[in-house]
């Protein structure tokens, strides 16, 4: 029966999903913030931004899907590239709203606290990451 005739797989049975956690999971535990080497991770509370910040990173993995997809197309190089320019941006930009969180919540607590060169070391560690 090799010259059966299927229906086209639906979008949904092309991309199984996974038993991986809600990207809104993933930043509450943690694991899209900061984290010192020499202190223990805690956890971010991400408040009215983690609506914003899962949106975008919803968008950004169907724009890897889509990335995805035109490599497997063979779709012309320049429109490939283009795709993947939007998503390293939206990238960017997810990180900037993390950044801003992470500034006006979590380092003003470390500073509110007498934590001042530990808040100070985190920016600065952040700040070298931005620039590579």
């Amino acid at each position: 029966m090799a010259n059966e005739i299927t229906a086209p797989r639906s979008k949904a049975s092309r991309y199984p999903k996974r038993n991986s956690p809600k990207p809104s999971t993933l930043l509450r535990q943690g694991y899209g913030g900061f984290s010192s080497p020499s202190s223990p991770q805690q956890a971010t509370k991400y408040s009215a931004k983690e609506n914003k910040i899962t949106q975008r990173l919803r968008i950004i993995e169907g724009q890897v899907r889509g990335l995805r997809e035109m490599i497997e197309r063979g779709k012309y190089c320049i429109d490939v590239i283009a795709q993947s320019s939007a998503v390293k941006q939206g990238l960017s930009n997810v990180e900037d709203m993390i950044l801003e969180e992470h500034l006006s919540t979590c380092v003003v607590k470390q500073i509110r606290n007498g934590s001042a060169k530990k808040a100070v070391g985190e920016i600065l560690t952040v700040y070298k990451l931005k620039r590579r």
